[in-house]
Protein backbone atom coordinates (compact mmCIF):
# COMPACT_ATOMS: atom_id res chain seq x y z
CA UNK A 1 0.00 0.00 0.00
CA UNK A 2 1.24 3.37 -0.59
CA UNK A 3 1.54 5.80 2.29
CA UNK A 4 1.90 9.58 1.22
CA UNK A 5 4.39 11.78 3.43
CA UNK A 6 3.27 15.37 3.10
CA UNK A 7 5.92 18.25 3.52
CA UNK A 8 4.13 21.03 1.18
CA UNK A 9 5.66 20.54 -2.45
CA UNK A 10 8.23 18.40 -1.56
CA UNK A 11 5.50 15.45 -0.80
CA UNK A 12 6.88 12.23 -0.98
CA UNK A 13 5.03 8.69 -1.17
CA UNK A 14 6.74 5.59 0.03
CA UNK A 15 6.07 1.99 -0.77
CA UNK A 16 7.42 -1.13 1.59
CA UNK A 17 8.51 -4.24 -0.01
CA UNK A 18 10.38 -7.24 0.92
CA UNK A 19 13.55 -5.34 -0.04
CA UNK A 20 12.41 -2.09 2.05
CA UNK A 21 11.07 1.07 1.69
CA UNK A 22 10.95 2.40 -1.60
CA UNK A 23 10.34 6.40 -1.57
CA UNK A 24 9.35 8.70 -4.69
CA UNK A 25 8.83 12.03 -4.85
CA UNK A 26 5.38 13.24 -6.19
CA UNK A 27 7.07 13.76 -9.83
CA UNK A 28 7.77 9.84 -9.73
CA UNK A 29 4.58 8.95 -8.44
CA UNK A 30 2.30 6.89 -10.87
CA UNK A 31 0.91 9.07 -13.67
CA UNK A 32 -2.79 8.49 -12.70
CA UNK A 33 -1.88 9.96 -9.48
CA UNK A 34 0.70 13.14 -10.20
CA UNK A 35 -1.41 14.11 -13.40
CA UNK A 36 -4.70 14.13 -11.72
CA UNK A 37 -3.08 16.22 -8.72
CA UNK A 38 -1.16 18.93 -11.06
CA UNK A 39 -4.40 18.84 -13.23
CA UNK A 40 -7.46 18.60 -11.60
CA UNK A 41 -7.05 19.35 -7.80
CA UNK A 42 -10.50 19.07 -7.07
CA UNK A 43 -10.92 15.91 -8.72
CA UNK A 44 -8.04 14.45 -6.79
CA UNK A 45 -9.30 15.95 -3.58
CA UNK A 46 -12.48 14.00 -3.82
CA UNK A 47 -11.08 10.72 -5.15
CA UNK A 48 -8.49 10.80 -2.34
CA UNK A 49 -10.92 11.35 0.23
CA UNK A 50 -13.38 8.50 -1.11
CA UNK A 51 -10.33 5.66 -1.11
CA UNK A 52 -9.90 6.72 2.36
CA UNK A 53 -13.12 6.15 3.69
CA UNK A 54 -13.19 2.60 1.43
CA UNK A 55 -10.01 1.34 3.43
CA UNK A 56 -10.71 -1.69 5.89
CA UNK A 57 -11.31 0.18 9.54
CA UNK A 58 -8.51 -2.04 10.44
CA UNK A 59 -5.90 -0.49 8.45
CA UNK A 60 -6.37 2.50 10.33
CA UNK A 61 -6.25 0.81 13.99
CA UNK A 62 -2.56 -0.07 12.60
CA UNK A 63 -1.63 3.47 11.80
CA UNK A 64 -3.45 5.25 14.17
CA UNK A 65 -5.27 7.62 11.96
CA UNK A 66 -9.03 9.42 12.43
CA UNK A 67 -9.64 8.57 8.62
CA UNK A 68 -13.31 9.54 8.77
CA UNK A 69 -11.54 13.52 9.87
CA UNK A 70 -8.62 13.25 7.90
CA UNK A 71 -11.31 12.16 4.86
CA UNK A 72 -13.14 14.80 5.00
CA UNK A 73 -10.42 17.47 5.67
CA UNK A 74 -9.22 16.37 2.42
CA UNK A 75 -12.27 16.62 0.68
CA UNK A 76 -13.04 19.99 2.20
CA UNK A 77 -9.85 21.05 0.42
CA UNK A 78 -11.24 20.80 -3.21
CA UNK A 79 -14.66 22.47 -1.78
CA UNK A 80 -12.59 25.21 -0.87
CA UNK A 81 -11.51 25.73 -4.58
CA UNK A 82 -14.73 25.35 -5.41
CA UNK A 83 -16.28 27.77 -3.88
CA UNK A 84 -13.23 30.23 -4.66
CA UNK A 85 -13.56 29.53 -8.08
CA UNK A 86 -17.49 30.75 -7.40
CA UNK A 87 -16.89 33.71 -5.85
CA UNK A 88 -14.43 35.18 -7.80
CA UNK A 89 -16.63 34.35 -10.79
CA UNK A 90 -19.37 36.58 -8.79
CA UNK A 91 -17.13 39.46 -7.98
CA UNK A 92 -16.04 39.36 -12.01
CA UNK A 93 -19.75 39.51 -13.13
CA UNK A 94 -20.89 42.05 -10.25
CA UNK A 95 -17.83 44.27 -11.75
CA UNK A 96 -19.07 43.76 -15.10
CA UNK A 97 -22.37 44.63 -14.81
CA UNK A 98 -21.81 47.67 -12.87
CA UNK A 99 -19.44 48.79 -16.04
CA UNK A 100 -22.37 48.32 -18.19
CA UNK A 101 -24.54 49.91 -16.08
CA UNK A 102 -22.52 52.78 -15.47
CA UNK A 103 -19.22 53.46 -17.53
CA UNK A 104 -18.45 56.80 -16.57
CA UNK A 105 -18.72 56.34 -12.58
CA UNK A 106 -15.70 57.69 -10.95
CA UNK A 107 -14.93 54.19 -10.19
CA UNK A 108 -15.24 52.41 -13.38
CA UNK A 109 -11.23 52.18 -13.68
CA UNK A 110 -11.21 49.86 -10.42
CA UNK A 111 -14.34 47.93 -11.35
CA UNK A 112 -12.39 47.34 -14.46
CA UNK A 113 -9.42 46.43 -13.09
CA UNK A 114 -10.92 44.08 -10.07
CA UNK A 115 -13.14 42.82 -13.32
CA UNK A 116 -9.55 41.38 -14.74
CA UNK A 117 -8.05 40.41 -11.20
CA UNK A 118 -10.62 38.40 -10.28
CA UNK A 119 -11.03 36.56 -13.54
CA UNK A 120 -7.02 35.75 -13.54
CA UNK A 121 -7.70 34.20 -9.63
CA UNK A 122 -11.01 32.32 -11.10
CA UNK A 123 -8.78 30.92 -14.32
CA UNK A 124 -6.34 29.29 -11.47
CA UNK A 125 -8.03 28.11 -8.83
CA UNK A 126 -10.45 26.41 -11.70
CA UNK A 127 -9.87 22.25 -12.27
CA UNK A 128 -11.61 20.42 -14.80
CA UNK A 129 -13.60 18.52 -12.10
CA UNK A 130 -15.20 21.57 -11.09
CA UNK A 131 -17.23 21.91 -14.28
CA UNK A 132 -20.24 20.09 -13.66
CA UNK A 133 -20.91 21.71 -10.13
CA UNK A 134 -20.31 25.58 -11.54
CA UNK A 135 -23.75 26.59 -12.51
CA UNK A 136 -23.32 30.27 -14.09
CA UNK A 137 -27.03 31.03 -14.29
CA UNK A 138 -26.97 30.70 -10.79
CA UNK A 139 -23.26 33.06 -10.36
CA UNK A 140 -24.48 35.54 -12.62
CA UNK A 141 -28.24 36.15 -10.89
CA UNK A 142 -26.54 35.98 -7.58
CA UNK A 143 -23.65 38.10 -9.15
CA UNK A 144 -26.55 40.49 -10.69
CA UNK A 145 -28.05 41.00 -7.54
CA UNK A 146 -25.53 42.62 -5.71
CA UNK A 147 -24.53 44.86 -8.46
CA UNK A 148 -28.21 45.63 -8.48
CA UNK A 149 -28.22 46.71 -5.12
CA UNK A 150 -24.93 48.29 -5.46
CA UNK A 151 -26.30 50.72 -8.57
CA UNK A 152 -29.48 51.10 -6.82
CA UNK A 153 -27.87 52.60 -3.71
CA UNK A 154 -25.64 54.86 -5.87
CA UNK A 155 -28.45 56.15 -8.18
CA UNK A 156 -27.20 54.43 -11.10
CA UNK A 157 -29.95 52.19 -13.26
CA UNK A 158 -29.29 48.32 -14.29
CA UNK A 159 -29.63 47.75 -18.17
CA UNK A 160 -28.14 44.29 -17.89
CA UNK A 161 -30.14 40.95 -18.76
CA UNK A 162 -32.07 38.73 -16.41
CA UNK A 163 -30.16 35.75 -18.32
CA UNK A 164 -26.35 34.99 -18.36
CA UNK A 165 -24.88 35.84 -21.43
CA UNK A 166 -21.42 33.89 -20.88
CA UNK A 167 -20.40 30.52 -20.43
CA UNK A 168 -18.56 29.15 -18.04
CA UNK A 169 -15.48 28.46 -21.04
CA UNK A 170 -16.22 32.96 -21.56
CA UNK A 171 -15.64 33.68 -18.40
CA UNK A 172 -12.48 31.35 -17.48
CA UNK A 173 -10.78 32.02 -21.12
CA UNK A 174 -7.32 33.04 -20.87
CA UNK A 175 -7.52 35.68 -23.72
CA UNK A 176 -10.89 37.05 -21.58
CA UNK A 177 -11.74 40.95 -21.99
CA UNK A 178 -13.60 42.92 -19.69
CA UNK A 179 -14.45 45.13 -22.79
CA UNK A 180 -15.69 43.12 -25.27
CA UNK A 181 -17.92 40.98 -21.56
CA UNK A 182 -19.52 44.07 -20.71
CA UNK A 183 -20.04 44.52 -25.05
CA UNK A 184 -21.38 41.80 -24.82
CA UNK A 185 -24.05 42.34 -21.60
CA UNK A 186 -25.21 45.46 -23.74
CA UNK A 187 -25.46 43.68 -26.52
CA UNK A 188 -28.10 41.84 -25.71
Amino acid sequence: MLNAITQGHGARRSKSTKLGEIVMTRDEWPDSDAGLYRNDFYSWTQREAARLRALPPDVFDRVQLDVANLAEEIADLGKRDLREVMSYLGLVIQHLIKLQAAPDARDAAHWHAEAVNFQSAARRAFSPGMRQLIDVAEIWTDGGRAARRFLRDHGAHDRSLNSCPFTLDDLLAADFDVDAAVAQIGAR
